[in-house]
């Protein structure tokens, strides 16, 4: 997130182009990355880009400008704006291969580019369904090919519509509070209608051959392929099931540990929020870095629909910069968008309301068991949280019989950050103690 500037806007950072406001260029997270990153964009060939772009849209010679040294790179893809001669921009978004995102992963790099493909494909429907559904402001797609060169480009790309917009300088949940209400007012209708866009399963959505957008198969973390669920059981179950039961042969009893809490998080949660449908479309990440703006804070652009699904009820309400960060601040803020969004939703008399969803400590766990991808060091020092979440949960004790005190080494780590695994001499120096109380 962009600090705030001594001299500068409050809230918006200044931009010409679309691309003047980009940060300086991410290439990577460490060597590797970087270096594969560097090679994959000498194989592109921006000018056979422009030369497309051109003619999609009709301007024939004057193909448009791009310049390959300015660009944002994500984590699965770099786009680069597209500047015509008469002004108008649009957004050239290339898939990234696997060697730049995971540099360390042995999955085989094919399996990889298919799994981008099926998404990328899920994005550009889901976007055009989004455009046509709702009042919601989603970028226009003119083109997209999504074959593993992108048709001689070199990569697959989409062509999408650039937007005149800006990002907040701060989170929502730490904006000011003089603007809090007409941010939070724009968001609450953006969730609402896509709360309203309901599925009878759970998956990403596809056109089929008749043009009609239904879900389909999705991918989970670990790259696996799954056909389209039917409750949020048995979402739950492909995700936290079948991740601990990728831990039973393991012999890190920390890692069997956080396998069996996770799981057992997933239970609580579609115990007390119910496993039936219909399933709203939820956006894939839906922080306040995804929302463009204009000068006076009207909402112009949600953008980045990657992994967009239709999902258990719940997911309609999560947005993590809210739940998060458990500061006074966070809390009081995330109250006021709750009130906001009811308020919102009785207008249009919604009888099932997302906003009940927040209040809801479940929607606290949901946020801190979504990413399945953390160190077992890492996510260990979430679980005295967890456990605090789930007070009428005593079973959870179970898990120091799978690692011995698992629980009182995370409450340590939670204090100290000083983490101590099943295999060290353990217990800890009274200091440490004397911290955790």
């Amino acid at each position: 997130m962009i600090p705030e500037e001594a001299g500068a806007p409050p809230l918006l950072s200044d931009q010409m182009t679309i691309s003047s406001s980009w940060i300086p260029a991410l290439e990577g997270n460490g060597p590797e990355s970087i270096q594969a990153f560097r090679e994959f964009l000498t194989t592109i060939d921006f000018e056979k880009l422009a030369h497309i772009a051109a003619v999609i849209r009709g301007v024939g010679r004057a193909s448009p400008e791009i310049n390959p040294k300015i660009y944002q790179r994500g984590a699965l893809n770099v786009i680069f704006e597209i500047l015509f001669l008469d002004g108008v921009s649009w957004v050239a978004r290339i898939s990234l291969p696997q060697a730049t995102c995971y540099p360390e992963s042995t999955r085989p790099p094919d399996a990889f580019l298919r799994e981008r493909k099926f998404i990328s494909k899920s994005e550009v429907d889901t976007q055009k369904y989004v455009r046509e559904n709702t009042s919601i402001p989603v970028p226009e797609i003119f083109h997209a090919d999504l074959s593993y060169d992108g048709g001689g480009v070199g990569a697959p790309y989409i062509l999408m519509e650039g937007i005149q917009g800006k990002k907040l300088r701060a989170e929502f949940a730490k904006l000011p509070l003089d603007v809090q209400e007409k941010v939070y007012r724009q968001v609450a209708r953006v969730v609402i209608e896509l709360s309203n866009l309901t599925f009878p399963r759970i998956g990403l959505l596809r056109a089929n051959k008749e043009n009609v957008v239904e879900p389909s198969e999705w991918y989970d973390g670990f790259g696996l392929r799954h056909p389209p669920c039917r409750s949020s059981a048995s979402y739950y179950k492909r995700i936290y099931g079948l991740y601990r039961a990728r831990t039973l042969s393991s012999t890190d009893r920390d890692e069997k540990a956080l396998a069996w809490m996770w799981d057992r998080c997933s239970v609580h949660i579609r115990g007390t929020l119910g496993p039936h449908g219909p399933f709203p479309l939820c956006h894939g990440d839906l922080w306040s870095g995804n929302f463009l703006w204009d000068d006076e804070l009207n909402l112009v652009a949600v953008i980045d629909w990657t992994n967009t699904m239709a999902m258990p009820w719940e997911f309609s309400a999560m947005i993590p910069e809210f739940y998060l960060n458990q500061s006074e601040e966070v809390q009081i803020a995330r109250q006021r968008f709750e009130n906001i969004l009811k308020t919102e939703e009785m207008k249009v008399g919604r009888v099932r309301r997302v906003s009940d969803l927040f209040s809801s400590p479940c929607l606290q766990i949901l946020c801190l068991i979504k990413d399945v991808h953390f160190s077992v060091r890492d996510a260990s020092h979430v679980v005295p949280r967890l456990i605090s979440l789930m007070p009428g949960v005593d079973d959870v004790k179970f898990v120091n019989h799978i690692s011995p005190k698992y629980i009182e080494r995370c409450t340590l780590y939670r204090h100290t950050r000083t983490w101590y695994s099943y295999k060290d001499n353990f217990p800890p120096s009274e200091k440490e103690k004397e911290a955790c109380q």
